[in-house]
């Protein structure tokens, strides 16, 4: 009889000690699924950090870069039509002085042949 009730406890134990180690095994798995979830939403919010500073370098090199052509065609549009008016500028005052030249000339005739 003393032997049944060994062998009950022992199975008891044995049951209590397959349900611990059972136990321990569910909660170092489900700790480890939470230390797998938590480095993943980890990596995924630093990547997603590394994803919006490229995404914001990105903007900021393409907005430099758009302002850069736009300011070099600006400097290139004055500079073509400071150009354009001195050339401009310069033939007027060509013609001002070939104007004033042939008057000159005009008058000059006219006065030698009174």
């Amino acid at each position: 009889m003393f032997r049944r009730e060994r062998e009950r406890y022992l199975l008891v134990i044995v049951v209590v000690l397959v349900v611990v180690v059972a136990a321990g095994k569910v909660v170092i798995s489900v700790v480890v699924e939470v230390v797998v979830v938590v480095v993943v939403v980890v990596v995924v919010v630093a990547a997603g950090i590394v994803v919006v500073e490229v995404v914001v370098v990105t903007v900021v090199v393409v907005v430099v870069v758009v302002v850069v052509v736009v300011v070099v065609v600006v400097v290139v549009v004055v500079v073509v039509v400071v150009v354009a008016a001195g050339i401009v500028a310069a033939a007027g005052i060509v013609v001002v002085v070939v104007v004033v030249e042939v008057v000159v000339v005009i008058v000059v005739v006219v006065v030698q042949q009174r």
